[in-house]
């Protein structure tokens, strides 16, 4: 789901519950101040509502993706772990990301079929799994880091993958200035079959969604 709906739709929300509040003082103002003597919004505090809104705000986004379960995970990771393989790469990886790897270390999810446009074409594809920050040979997030990108720069020096589907293609995510945190498909058919020294290539780069909670909030099963 793309970023500007999901603001969209809190704005609506919360435009919604302020109409809701004026109507309900308008039909009650007169029984109210007949009651207690007081401007009806004297009992308001505004400064509190507002709080409570962004509080539930931070909480909605906290729970983005929550209904996509993880299983097959690796045992718990640590910041300074993560810290390490983003000096391996020499990126600083989003605060969203490194919640997801403290929270689920690799492993699969369900559901896990994503949509994505290639070519402009309309596709889909499965998560196979999600790599792990541990000492195991698969599914090794800095295994994959070497492979894709420090023995030959098959991908942009700020992208990194962070799963795969069972064939051989990954589901990357940018550490770059203009698409931070972006999700991205990267198709291993549809590579130049050049090195590319530059690092800048993005031939089969498809773009999935602009942040990793709205991609899992928007796997399917089918």
């Amino acid at each position: 789901m793309p970023q500007w709906i999901y603001y969209a739709a809190l704005i609506l929300a919360f435009t919604f519950c302020v109409f809701i509040l004026v109507v309900h003082y308008v039909r009650r103002k007169d029984l109210w101040e007949s009651f207690t003597g007081k401007s009806f919004f004297e009992n308001i505090d505004l400064k509190e509502t507002v709080q409570y809104f962004f509080k539930k705000v931070k909480e909605t986004r906290n729970n983005r993706g929550q209904r996509v379960k993880f299983y097959r995970v690796e045992k718990s990771t640590t910041l300074e772990q993560i810290a390490a393989v983003e000096k391996i790469v020499g990126l600083k990886f989003p605060e969203e990301y490194i919640n997801h790897l403290m929270k689920f270390n690799g492993g699969r999810c369900k559901p896990n079929v994503f949509h994505f446009n290639e070519r402009g074409m309309p596709e889909s594809d499965v998560v196979e799994w999600f790599l792990a920050v541990y000492d195991g040979e698969s599914d090794n997030l800095i295994g994959d880091i070497e492979i894709l990108k420090l023995d030959e720069k098959r991908m942009p020096s700020y992208m990194i993958p962070i799963a795969h589907d069972p064939f051989g293609n990954a589901i990357c995510l940018s550490c770059g200035e203009q698409d931070y945190g972006y999700i991205y498909f990267w198709d291993h058919e549809l590579e130049s079959g050049e090195i590319d020294l530059e690092d800048s290539k993005f031939e089969n780069l498809s773009y999935i969604s602009d942040s990793l909670g709205s991609f899992l909030d928007s796997l399917t099963d089918e």
